[in-house]
C-alpha cells in the first residue's frame, strides 16, 4: 500500500490507535494524515527534557513517542524527499569531511614522526594518540598468520550485479566471477589456497580484478535512503575474516559485538534511572572514519594489512571516485574497526578502561554521564560528528542498541518501516502493539485481525512463539490439537516462506564447494519473502505438517 495522494482515508487499525493513545501529539498525527501532509509524519519529534520523571511524566512520554515513532521511518509515505538524491548528498558530504580531517591529522602525523610539537595544546594533543595508540596495540595483538574464518556474508557482491539484494545466495557469489581489487590479490589468494573454493575459482577462471566497490542505495526510511557500497566478493570475503577477528580480540577486553547489545540496554536503562551513564550516538559514524585516522592509530602492520584489503575507489554512477573514509558499511571490517577506534578513543577522554566503564556496540557508545563533554570533544577532534537528537546525558531518557528507556521503565514503540500488506507483516504489527502495552491497543489489534484473511485470524498462542501466532493471553483462545506422539497440545502458527534456489541450478564443482562450505544438501535460501503457511508447532519448536 503506498500513500500518493492527500485524499486517502485514514485506515481503522491507524486512527483507532492514534485515539487510543489520547494525547495532543497523537491527535496531531491523525490530523497530519488526514490532512496528507507526509513530510511533516516522517520528520515528527519530541523532546524528552519536556517530560518530568514521574510515572505521569513516563506515561505521556511513551504514549507521545509511539504516536511519533510508528511511521517516522515508514518508506511507504509518499514524502516530497528525493531519498536516492539525499543518500548522494550525504556521501559525498561525508568524503569533504574527511578530506578535512585527512589534511589536519596528516600534518599531526608528519609533526609525531618529526619529534615536532608547536605547542603545550598539541603537546596533550600527541599524549593521548600515543595512549590510544598504545590500547589499540594492545588489543589487536599481532597480525593472524591466516584468515581461517573468512567467510561469504550475506550481502551482494561487486560482481552480482543484476541481481536482487535479496536474492542472491552463497552459491551465486560462487558461480559469478570472484572477484577483488589489485592490492587485495596476495591475500586473497593466500586465504584462499588449497581450498575447494581456489580449485574451482581456478578451473573457471573466475578470479578477476576490479578497481574497488559500487556505490548504490537500500531503502531506510520515509526522507533518505541509506547509502552503501558494495564490495568485490574476494575482498568481503577476506575482509570478513579480519573483522571476525577483531571481534575476537574485542571481546578479550569485555566488547562483545555477538551479544553487547543486552550489556547496553541495561546500562542505558540504569543511567535513565540514575543519571549515572550516558548515550552517545553519531551521524554517518562509519563514512567519516578517514584514512589518516586509521594510519595515526592503528599499528604499521594492522594498517597495512586492512588497506590492502579495503577498496580505495567506489563507481559513483559509473564514475570512479577515490575515497577519502577508510572504508564504509559493505565493508566486511568496518564494524569492528569503528568499534575499536570509537571505543578507545571514548575510554581515554573519559579516563575510564574499556569494557569496564566505557562501552561501545559500533556507533553506540556509553560512558559516564560526568565524561559526555569530554568525550564528544574528543570524537569532535578526530573528524565525528556527535548526533545531538540521539545523544542522551541530561533528560530522563536514554537509547542505545535499541534499548530506550525512560526514567528506567523500558519504552518499546512500535515502528513500521512499510505499511502491512502480508500475513506474516499484520502478525508482526499486531504482537509490536501487544509488546507496546496490552490493554491499551486492545481495540487497535481488533482492527489489525480485521485485515487478515478469515483462516489465519484464529491463530493465536503465547509471546514465546514470536510473530508465528497473534499473542493472546487467553489460552482457551488458542487453536491446539492433541497429538499422540508428543506430551503436548500442537498449537496452529503461521510460518513465512521465503524463495529458494535448488542445487541443480549450480555446475557440480560448485555444489562440491557449497558441500564442503558445511552447507547441507537442500535448496539455498534467498532473502526474498513469498508467502507463508499454516503448520501445527509443538510449543517447544518441533514442527509437523
Amino acid at each position: 500500500m503506498k500513500i500518493t495522494n492527500r485524499a486517502v482515508q485514514c485506515p481503522r487499525w491507524l486512527s483507532t490507535l492514534w485515539e487510543a493513545l489520547d494525547t495532543p501529539v497523537a491527535l496531531k498525527m491523525l490530523l497530519l494524515w488526514r490532512h496528507g501532509e507526509w513530510d511533516q509524519i516522517a520528520q515528527a519529534s519530541i523532546d524528552p527534557h519536556q517530560y518530568d520523571d514521574s510515572i505521569w511524566g513516563y506515561d505521556r512520554f511513551r504514549r507521545d513517542l509511539q504516536a511519533i515513532d510508528l511511521l517516522r521511518k515508514c518508506r511507504d509515505l509518499e514524502t516530497s524527499f528525493d531519498r536516492d538524491r539525499v543518500a548522494l548528498e550525504s556521501f559525498h558530504r561525508a568524503e569533504k569531511m574527511c578530506y578535512a580531517s585527512n589534511v589536519r591529522l596528516r600534518s599531526i602525523r608528519h609533526d609525531m614522526e618529526g619529534g615536532y610539537c608547536s605547542s603545550p595544546e598539541m603537546e596533550r594533543v600527541q599524549d593521548f594518540i600515543v595512549a590510544c595508540r598504545k590500547s589499540i596495540r594492545r588489543i589487536l595483538g599481532p597480525i593472524p598468520d591466516r584468515l581461517d574464518r573468512a567467510r561469504f556474508g550475506p550481502g551482494a557482491t561487486f560482481e552480482s550485479n543484476g541481481f536482487a539484494c535479496t536474492d542472491v545466495t552463497i552459491g551465486d557469489k560462487i558461480t559469478n566471477d570472484f572477484a577483488h581489487t589489485c592490492d587485495s590479490h596476495a591475500i586473497v589468494r593466500h586465504t584462499i589456497e588449497g581450498t575447494a573454493l581456489d580449485r574451482y575459482a581456478n578451473q573457471v577462471s573466475r578470479l578477476s580484478l576490479v578497481r574497488g566497490n559500487r556505490f548504490t542505495t537500500v531503502p531506510k526510511n520515509a526522507k533518505t535512503s541509506r547509502g552503501i557500497c558494495i564490495e568485490p566478493g574476494g575482498n568481503v570475503y577476506a575482509q570478513l575474516g579480519v573483522g571476525t577477528h577483531i571481534r575476537a580480540r574485542l571481546k578479550r577486553v569485555n566488547i562483545d559485538l555477538d551479544h553487547g547489545q543486552h550489556l547496553h540496554a541495561r546500562l542505558a536503562q540504569e543511567g535513565s534511572a540514575r543519571g549515572s551513564w550516558c548515550t552517545i550516538d553519531l551521524e554517518a559514524a562509519s563514512d567519516t572514519v578517514c584514512r589518516e585516522l586509521v594510519k595515526l592509530l592503528l599499528p604499521e602492520d594492522w594498517y597495512l594489512l586492512l588497506d590492502s584489503l579495503r577498496s580505495k575507489f567506489t563507481s559513483v554512477n559509473k564514475r570512479w571516485h577515490l575515497l577519502e573514509k577508510f572504508s564504509s558499511m559493505g565493508n566486511g571490517f568496518t564494524f569492528e574497526l569503528e568499534t575499536l577506534i570509537f571505543g578507545v578513543i571514548a575510554a581515554e577522554a573519559s579516563k575510564g578502561v574499556l569494557g569496564y566503564n566505557a562501552f561501545v556496540y559500533g556507533d553506540d557508545i556509553i560512558v559516564p554521564n560526568d565524561s559526555y563533554h569530554d568525550v564528544t570533544s574528543a570524537l569532535k577532534f578526530f573528524g565525528f560528528i556527535p548526533n545531538k537528537t540521539k545523544s542522551y546525558a541530561t533528560s530522563p531518557f536514554r537509547e542505545s542498541c535499541g534499548g530506550q528507556f525512560f526514567a528506567g521503565l523500558r519504552v518499546t514503540t512500535q515502528k513500521l518501516e512499510v505499511l502491512p500488506n502480508s500475513v506474516p507483516e499484520w502478525f508482526s504489527f499486531h504482537n509490536g502493539l501487544a509488546s507496546f502495552d496490552f490493554l491499551l491497543t486492545r481495540k487497535s489489534r481488533l482492527r489489525v485481525r480485521d485485515e487478515l484473511p478469515s483462516h489465519v485470524r484464529g491463530i493465536r498462542g503465547p509471546s514465546r512463539l514470536g510473530d508465528q501466532v497473534l499473542w493472546d493471553l487467553d489460552r482457551t483462545t488458542w487453536t491446539r490439537k492433541r497429538h499422540e506422539g508428543y506430551d503436548t497440545d500442537l498449537i496452529r502458527v503461521v510460518v513465512p516462506q521465503v524463495a529458494k534456489v535448488e542445487l541443480h541450478h549450480f555446475a557440480p564443482d560448485a555444489v562440491l564447494v557449497l558441500a564442503l562450505y558445511n552447507l547441507r544438501n537442500e535448496p539455498l535460501s534467498t532473502r526474498r519473502l513469498i508467502g507463508f503457511r499454516v503448520k501445527w508447532r509443538v510449543p517447544h519448536g518441533v514442527t509437523t505438517e
